[in-house]
């Protein structure tokens, strides 16, 4: 299994409720639903070089940290 991170996410009420009776008649869990959708969202195209941009500006802005990490 792969390393996972866990997070809170805040939904309105109606949401919830729609999102876990959809995860009951579909049989799935909640968190499967919601990484399907997270999956699906960042596989649309032109999302993955969004996202590739995003992860260049992040380790430019952040490049001397990242640089000292390897020194520990």
């Amino acid at each position: 299994m792969s390393a996972v991170h866990v997070f809170t996410a805040r939904m309105p009420v109606d949401e919830y409720d729609a999102l876990r009776a959809y995860a009951h008649f579909t049989r799935k869990a909640i968190n499967d639903v919601v990484l399907a959708a997270i999956r699906a969202y960042l596989g649309e195209k032109g999302r993955a070089e969004e996202l590739d941009a995003a992860v260049e500006r992040m380790k430019e802005q952040f490049r001397a940290t990242l640089d000292n990490l390897g020194d520990e």
